[in-house]
């Protein structure tokens, strides 16, 4: 979607149309025969792909002159008649347009017109174009009567203010409606006070054009509103103070873009990711950044979100936003966060159903204001959805619901993002922002007022966009000047009962529960609604058992990945992932720094802890309140699963810890730590003089027994330190990226060897059982008997133990059914890791996947689309059975694939993580077209092509010859000629695809196509200045 120019002579007054064809890239430049003339370029119609193609407007003739506008999207007017982008007007004489596209979608385009000292808009049919006095080659519009402004094109003083009653009009100044003490808006048509609301676009004048931004942030002290940083086209950032309606009065420097902050009483918190980060800098004086633990829901990081503090709740709300998502996607989302600011706790509120980032918003009286933004997903699921926005909706705290509320009504639309809002005397005050151009305007809503509804019953049903409360006899704001600190208590419509479908997206116990959608986590690890019947069912988060992987899987960058213990970033994919089990080993659990065991035998102290001293370990010493909490919540899963299992008959666990009386006053664990009964506390009239060992008599209360250490407890409870992770990784340059492994090469010469703790000087190991201490120890690694230990750099041959290397370094031969430059794949037809000498098995036989797309079962799995014509047919599943179909040894999926069809295969539940290869195959159909063939894959993998002659489909009957050999790689692509290969001699040629050495969850798609051209699907989606700062981002 490209534009094919059409530039003819420059006609003053008038212009000439330009439209597009299908080009990815194209420039232009426009210039006058006067030097400095005022060229005007009017974009009357333009729609183009939103993210991906862009048109960018310069005021000169190269794209080192200044930027003054880009375009990109769909832009059309809100208000039939109304203003959508104003003109962009050069002054050097030149307008220099460049295109871009990607060439993916064609929509309908452009048309530009553009004219050489005329009159802006030809004064929008509203004046006339007058030469000017003073230059008279420049020219301006006299307005008709009750017109303004440069074009001619704000209308004021309509029906005359309702003069004399309501205001008078003053001509005298701004040319605007003067009202009377009881009569306020735009016209002066509107009580004071008055429960109806209204938007004013005043006129104010910014010192300087470097005043228009965009991803600036506002807030408000005092009577003035600070704007601070963002992002300009050709002006460096910097602080500037706003005072509401009037003039701009200071100037200060202060770069920021594209986060949330929250000011209140010398408290300032940010978010971005699920972390919060709280800067306590004026409260205690340490100007030092901390990152609380949180409890609730697990939420989403992103960013572009917006985020409000309500002093009636004492929470921050947190709305949209660009968010990671499942299998390495991105996209908008919708949801709506709530944060406990005193408890630290996450909830899940109900969504907007609007999906938006890079919007604002704003609370007052009870309700979240969000305005604009970006709301355009992906192009082909869009439906019509913008780059640029002008919705309006509204959150009712009280009552959990989301309302539509009426878009502005102004003379020119007003959509936008990347803006800012604050409130100011019961009004929201919209400035800058992003429409094409960036914008240095102010939009004022005047919000309904309380004190204009005179009764109970209209008082308590204001809305939407406001909720009022009903005091004595007077309707007063929702304020906790007016409530006491307390939550009043409101009428809301009565709640639907959530379906199951609408709990399923929860994947998770704790953002099943922690939410206002009622449901329930059930002991399937499934989320449903709470109304659906569940055996064993936790409806209460401080009841949910939170797993490493649901939340490490939520954190997006390396940093906050690396925060957190339980956790590690993967450099090559750009994941986060937990730690891996082995870590603790099985029957373990991996709790902070500490493995944790219980075991619910009956017991004296001294045997527990020899039992525990068996399994390398020692009684649990449990100091941290991480530790605690899943103690206790085991404990009552084990009570709780128990009733179940044995007829109710319940059993309970009051296990042996590691804490004992060492003399007569004084109690330690056994890591020698003091007891602080802190974390867990002793049970009333305890300790006993008799008890020299303690154990956890009531788990609900953390409460502690004592008792001597040769009596029977139930239970006891074991811990170990975590192991170092250098153990599980495979080969010798994954192991040399972790700072705290070196690489030891067995004497074979084929890149064999093992991964272990180790310095520079050699490998290490651990001095004790019950220490975490290394010391230094050369026979892990002995170099008499030919080892070789690699810290900084690995040894030169790495044949990952299936062949010698010649000249040192090149592998000479792969054995073992290898492939690959380090003989790191398996050969065609086969799976497996052969990393450090691993194996490839197979090869496999192939399944149709025909029968699969007409399975009738209501469950999605995953979906087909046609490449021609782009309908979604979905392949369906049995209830209990995956979709694809299962060897019942082997862990390989296969299948025949049809042609012009794009398949995507999602590996994504926990009965799939025994997959590790799918293979594919295609026949041709046509006979003289070439056949293309693409696949992509959300984790990384190894890629085999091969072909055969004389195969038919489900069996591998012809030889068959390697084509491809890929490792490693995300997305491969290759057209295979009908001349090389013989299509029309060879009917029953195949092509088969091997997809091996990948690691679960995944999607994979995949396509073969005789099309003209295979369609590009993939789905990314990001505006202009998205794709500028991840560029920034990126190179940084």
């Amino acid at each position: 979607m490209v534009p094919e120019w059409h530039v003819s002579s420059i006609r003053h007054g008038y212009g000439s149309p330009m439209r597009f064809v299908s080009l990815p890239i194209i420039s232009a430049c426009i210039h006058s025969l006067h030097p400095n003339a005022v060229l005007r370029l009017r974009f009357n119609h333009f729609a183009t792909e939103c993210s991906w193609d862009h048109m960018y407007v310069y005021d000169g003739d190269s794209v080192y002159a200044p930027l003054i506008a880009v375009f990109s999207g769909l832009i059309v007017p809100e208000v039939r008649g109304n203003e959508t982008v104003p003109e962009v007007v050069t002054t050097s004489g030149y307008a220099l347009l460049h295109f871009f596209s990607d060439a993916a979608y064609n929509l309908t385009g452009f048309h530009i017109f553009y004219s050489m000292n005329s009159c802006p808009n030809n004064c929008s049919g509203h004046g006339k174009c007058t030469t000017g006095n003073s230059i008279a080659s420049r020219v301006y519009c006299e307005c008709d009567k009750y017109w303004k402004g440069e074009a001619c094109d704000i209308p004021y003083c309509k029906n005359n203010c309702g003069s004399p009653d309501h205001g008078y009009c003053d001509l005298t100044g701004e040319k605007l409606c003067v009202c009377n003490d009881s009569w306020q808006g735009p016209d002066c048509s509107l009580s004071v006070p008055s429960t109806e609301s209204y938007w004013v676009l005043p006129n104010v004048k910014p010192f300087s054009p470097s005043v228009s931004r965009t991803s600036h942030k506002t807030v408000m002290h005092g009577k003035f509103m600070w704007v601070i940083g963002g992002y300009t086209f050709n002006y460096s950032s910097f602080q500037m103070v706003l005072k509401p309606l009037q003039h701009c009065q200071e100037i200060l420097v202060l770069p920021m873009s594209d986060h949330c902050s929250i000011a209140k009483r010398s408290l300032l918190e940010q978010w971005s990711s699920p972390e919060v980060w709280t800067l306590s800098r004026f409260v205690s004086g340490t100007n030092t950044w901390l990152v609380p633990e949180t409890k609730g829901a697990i939420v989403q990081g992103g960013y572009g979100h917006s985020s409000v503090y309500d002093g009636m709740t004492k929470c921050v709300y947190v709305h949209g936003g660009y968010k990671a998502l499942p299998a390495n996607k991105y996209g908008l989302v919708d949801d709506l966060y709530r944060y406990e600011v005193r408890t630290r706790t996450w909830t899940i509120l109900k969504e907007s159903g609007l999906a938006r980032y890079l919007h604002s918003a704003v609370i007052l009286s009870g309700v979240v204001l969000v305005f604009g933004g970006n709301t355009h997903n992906d192009t082909a699921l869009s439906n019509g959805a913008k780059c640029f926005s002008s919705d309006f909706i509204a959150y009712d705290i009280a009552c959990d619901e989301w309302k539509m509320l009426p878009k502005p009504s102004l003379h020119r639309d007003v959509n936008r993002f990347g803006h800012s809002a604050v409130i100011s005397n019961g009004s929201m005050y919209v400035f800058g922002g992003f429409s094409s151009v960036l914008l240095n305007d102010i939009l004022v809503y005047k919000l309904p007022n309380c004190e204009a509804f005179r009764a109970e019953e209209p008082c308590l049903d204001a809305g939407p966009g406001i909720r009022c409360l009903w005091d004595e006899d007077r309707c007063v704001s929702w304020d906790p000047r007016h409530t006491n600190g307390t939550f009043p208590s409101v009428r809301c419509p009565q709640k639907k009962t959530s379906a199951d479908d609408r709990c399923y997206r929860y994947t998770d116990c704790a953002s099943c529960t922690a939410n206002t959608n009622g449901c329930q986590w059930c002991e399937d690890k499934k989320c449903i609604s709470a109304s659906s019947n569940c055996t064993v069912s936790v409806k209460n988060y401080t009841k949910c058992h939170v797993r490493n992987e649901q939340i490490c899987t939520k954190l997006t960058s390396c940093k906050s990945c690396s925060l957190n213990l339980n956790c590690q970033w993967d450099q090559r994919q750009q994941e986060c992932h937990a730690l891996p089990a082995h870590l603790c080993g099985e029957g373990w659990s991996h709790v902070g720094d500490a493995c944790l065991r219980i075991n619910a035998s009956r017991d004296s102290y001294d045997n527990a802890k020899l039992y525990c001293y068996n399994l390398s370990g020692n009684l649990a010493s449990l100091t941290t309140s991480k530790e605690v909490d899943f103690v206790l919540d085991e404990l009552h899963k084990y009570t709780v699963q128990t009733c179940f299992t044995a007829f109710f008959s319940l059993q309970k666990i009051s296990p042996w810890v590691g804490l004992r009386k060492i003399n007569i006053s004084y109690w330690g664990w056994e890591d020698m730590s003091p007891f602080t009964n802190t974390t867990m506390q002793w049970q009333p009239g305890e300790p006993n003089d008799s008890g020299f060992c303690a154990y956890l008599e009531k788990a609900e209360v953390a409460g502690l027994k004592a008792n001597p250490c040769t009596a029977m407890a139930d239970g006891l409870i074991c811990e170990k330190p975590v192991a170092q992770n250098c153990s599980g990784l495979r080969t010798c340059s994954q192991c040399l990226e972790q700072p705290g492994c070196g690489w030891c090469n067995d004497p074979s010469n084929t890149g064999k060897g093992q991964c272990i703790e180790g310095s520079s000087r050699g490998p290490m190991k651990g001095i004790g059982k019950q220490s975490q201490d290394l010391v230094l120890d050369q026979g892990l690694c002995p170099k008499d008997k030919s080892f070789e230990w690699a810290f900084i750099h690995c040894p030169a041959c790495q044949c990952n133990g299936h062949s010698t290397c010649v000249n040192s370094s090149i592998c000479e031969q792969c054995k073992n059914l290898t492939t690959g430059k380090q003989c790191e794949a398996c050969m065609a037809g086969y799976y497996g890791d052969p990393t450090n000498g691993g194996k490839c098995q197979g090869p496999f036989k192939f399944h149709s996947l025909g029968p699969l797309i007409l399975n009738p079962d209501p469950k999605p799995y995953a979906m087909v689309v046609n490449a021609m014509d782009m309908q979604i047919v979905v392949i369906r599943s049995q209830e209990n059975a995956s979709a694809l179909p299962k060897e019942s040894k082997e862990t390989n999926v296969n299948y025949s694939l049809l042609i012009d069809y794009q398949f995507t295969f999602s590996l994504l539940q926990d009965d799939d993580k025994h997959y590790t290869a799918i293979n594919f195959m295609a026949n041709p159909e046509q006979p003289n077209k070439n056949l293309d063939m693409s696949i992509n894959a959300s984790n990384n993998f190894n890629l085999n092509i091969t072909w055969s002659v004389g195969s038919t489909a489900g069996t591998i009957s012809g030889e068959e010859i390697p084509i491809v050999s890929r490792s490693n790689i995300k997305d491969y692509r290759d057209s295979f000629s009908c001349e090389k290969f013989s299509f029309r001699n060879n009917l029953n040629i195949t092509f088969y695809v091997y997809v091996s050495n990948f690691s679960w969850p995944i999607k994979i798609q995949i396509a073969f196509s005789q099309h003209n051209s295979i369609m590009d699907l993939v789905q990314f989606f990001v505006t202009f200045f998205s794709k500028v700062w991840l560029k920034n981002k990126v190179s940084s």
